[in-house]
């Protein structure tokens, strides 16, 4: 059976609201991470648009539920993205650091590695996000040709 957004919101133990379901599928409809202020654009046109205090605050929700993951570029920018509460579907990302591309990558930490951490540290570890970052093939060829030096023509260096 599929559960419905309302479901895993509730689910979620959060409280069933219109902006969180509208927030919610405006992420999953994206296909790629996206800015507070993208996701605020693209809630121009519904009634009610929620405030950016408001989106914030859902966010984070969202962040700290596991409903959606926060990628931080550096302590100005960060993006969000939907996710599945669903063990079996636990997976990380590769996201172009230039379009903002983001792939889906079959890697995760080993329990070998949890436990060392977890000794090291004396805590116990109940999650993990794991965020890559680095620039598409297509990003990297285009700063690639932009970066090729320039010949000047007819001037020899007499």
């Amino acid at each position: 059976m599929k559960t419905t957004i309302e479901q895993e919101i509730r689910n979620a133990g959060l409280i069933v609201t219109p902006v969180r379901v509208l927030l919610l599928k405006t992420l999953r409809s994206a296909g790629k991470p996206l800015s507070v202020e993208q996701v605020a654009e693209r809630l121009l046109s519904a009634p009610d648009t929620p405030g950016r205090a408001s989106l914030f605050r859902n966010l984070d929700a969202f962040v700290r539920t596991g409903l959606a993951e926060r990628l931080r570029f550096n302590v100005r920018t960060s993006l969000y993205l939907a996710c599945s509460r669903n063990v079996e579907d636990h997976h990380h990302h590769i996201v172009c650091t230039i379009c903002k591309r983001m792939l889906p990558v079959d890697i995760c930490l080993n329990r070998k590695t949890l436990q060392t951490v977890e000794s090291t540290t004396l805590f116990r570890i109940t999650g993990h996000t794991l965020q890559l970052f680095g620039t598409c093939a297509s990003c990297d060829a285009t700063q690639s040709m932009q970066k090729k030096p320039q010949t000047r023509r007819g001037n020899r260096g007499t």
